[in-house]
């Protein structure tokens, strides 16, 4: 009865740590999976819990990430794992004093365990860049949880309540120069240059897996000139009237009805208004409401390949105010 009493303050002691992150010693392992000690018990860390890669060794100390506990004859089994996102996230939590305060949330999490993880994070407080809390000062931070799962890739991106700027950032690293929502059927369409295509899919497609399952939006990328074919089939399907996408509005509209924004050879950006001008260009709704949104999620900037100043800003600000008066 003692020792009964003793398991059942065990099991009560670990039930309260479901979901939490402990510290494991390797006792043995087997095909199975692995045996570790958890100090007062033991948990079991099975196969399909563990990291592609990663080699175990007996007396080996790593983190671990509860799923369950469970009541046996022999007393409680922890069960716990090395893959469940929930693992990264306390991770975080135990690295980032700004977390742990509140300040930064981790709004949500994608992960293939061993290759790559997408983590979105949002600061309560303007003051603090919820990403660089994150990263830590030259990387120290994300450093401690990469070389604790095994080197695993982790890419930290800023949530948005804008689901178009949430997407364009999800498909981190690469670039994105506009995007296409539906709401209805909660799916984007992802215009990127060209030689960005293979990045945003990534390798066997698990970047823009992962930013899908990240952001819960289906989501379909398509290249600059993909797309541009597609309307031109579209076009010649229809009317043959050419069509252009805004990069504020991201909404289809008539070549003619758009303004394009110029690139020159030479790094200067204006408008267009022959649509002769050389350079790399972008359409734009003629009002100002399309080009603060396209300022606002840097569409304009992405699809010119160019920064671009507050001064030369408000410079297109009046001459497209101007055009549309």
């Amino acid at each position: 009865r003692i020792r009964e009493a003793e398991r059942g303050v065990i099991f009560d002691e670990f039930v309260e740590k479901e979901n939490e992150v402990l510290t494991a010693i390797v006792q043995r392992v087997e095909k199975n999976g692995i045996y570790v000690e958890l100090g007062k018990t033991d948990g079991f860390l099975a196969a399909s819990e563990t990291i592609a890669g990663e080699t175990y060794n007996t007396s080996d100390r790593l983190k671990v990430y509860v799923l369950e506990v469970r009541k046996t004859n022999k007393g409680p089994q922890v069960i716990v794992s090395r893959t469940h996102p929930g693992l990264v996230k306390r991770l975080f939590e135990l690295e980032v004093p700004e977390i742990q305060t509140g300040i930064v949330q981790i709004k949500s999490i994608a992960r293939e365990a061993g290759f790559r993880t997408k983590v979105a994070v949002y600061s309560s407080d303007p003051q603090v860049d919820a990403v660089g809390a994150c990263v830590g000062q030259k990387g120290i931070r994300v450093e401690r949880i990469v070389n604790e799962l095994h080197n695993e890739k982790i890419d930290i991106i800023e949530w948005d309540p804008d689901p178009a700027v949430y997407i364009a950032k999800s498909l981190s690293p690469a670039r994105v120069m506009m995007v296409y929502i539906n709401e209805a059927e909660k799916a984007a369409k992802v215009i990127v240059p060209d030689n960005q295509l293979s990045l945003a899919i990534g390798k066997e497609g698990q970047n823009v897996r992962l930013a899908a399952k990240l952001t819960g939006w289906k989501i379909d990328i398509k290249s600059q000139s993909q797309a541009e074919e597609d309307m031109d089939i579209a076009d010649a399907e229809q009317k043959k009237v050419p069509m252009r996408m805004c990069v504020g509005c991201r909404e289809m509209k008539p070549k003619k009805e758009l303004l394009r924004i110029v690139r020159s050879p030479e790094g200067e950006i204006s408008v267009d208004r022959t649509g002769k001008v050389s350079g790399r260009g972008a359409y734009i709704c003629a009002n100002a409401e399309c080009l603060n949104r396209a300022r606002k999620i840097k569409a304009l900037e992405r699809a010119l390949e160019h920064g671009i100043e507050d001064e030369v800003f408000s410079k297109l600000a009046s001459e497209i105010t101007g055009d549309a008066e």
